[in-house]
């Protein structure tokens, strides 16, 4: 996104690539916005150019996580013509560089946070619905992650613990059947001692009956 500079007033403007006006495109800006206090969850590209005033315009929008929803009309010489936030003008006379213009947006949705709050709220109210702008658009609130995250966490630790039985329970197996192995070992050197005495015991009384 380079700047621009108008011979007019002498000023440097920060200016738009007025052909990849997408999501790859608009991602330093929506990235500047998020860091500028305003996250940005969805860049809607813009559409097929159009002229206005003789001046070929596209128009992209970049959505908030709290529902507001940022247009910006870009002009094909790649300067901003005009911002609007939620279908109303927002002033603005230019800025000289990416930050400043991801200020101007987020400060935009800052400040009329708390409004569009309450009047989406009272929306949903008359609709006689009851969820929260975020669960709304399908967005989770910090609580609803934190909440599945130790959901999961929990998840894993019982499939931990579970692996662990298992292997304790083979661990067990094995010593029980080592044990039993030589248990029959012991058995086994104890009956082979046993008909060496006996064959020592027949060849004596056989050699005694020869006698």
């Amino acid at each position: 996104m380079p700047a621009n500079l108008f011979s007019k007033n002498g000023q440097t403007y920060h200016v738009l690539d007025f052909n990849n006006l997408n999501e790859k495109g608009l991602e330093p800006l929506k990235k500047a916005v998020t860091k500028a206090g305003a996250e940005i969850v969805k860049v809607v590209p813009a559409g097929t150019a159009r002229k206005k005033d003789g001046v070929r315009i596209r128009t992209f929008a970049l959505k908030a996580l709290d529902e507001q929803e940022v247009s910006v009309q870009v002009n094909d010489s790649g300067d901003i013509s005009s911002i609007s936030l939620n279908k109303k003008t927002v002033p603005f006379t230019g800025a000289k560089d990416l930050d400043a213009l991801a200020k101007i947006i987020a400060g935009a949705i800052s400040s009329n946070a708390q409004a569009f709050a309450k009047s989406l709220a009272r929306k949903l109210a008359k609709a006689g619905r009851v969820e929260t702008p975020r669960q709304k658009s399908g967005l989770k609130s910090n609580a609803q992650r934190l909440a599945e995250q130790n959901g999961r966490i929990d998840a894993a630790k019982q499939k931990i613990a579970s692996a662990q039985a298992v292997t304790l329970k083979r661990g067990n197996d094995l010593q029980v059947k080592r044990a039993r192995a030589e248990a029959l070992k012991n058995q086994l050197r104890a009956e082979q001692a046993q008909g060496r005495k006996l064959k020592t015991e027949f060849e004596t009384l056989k050699r005694e009956v020869a006698a």
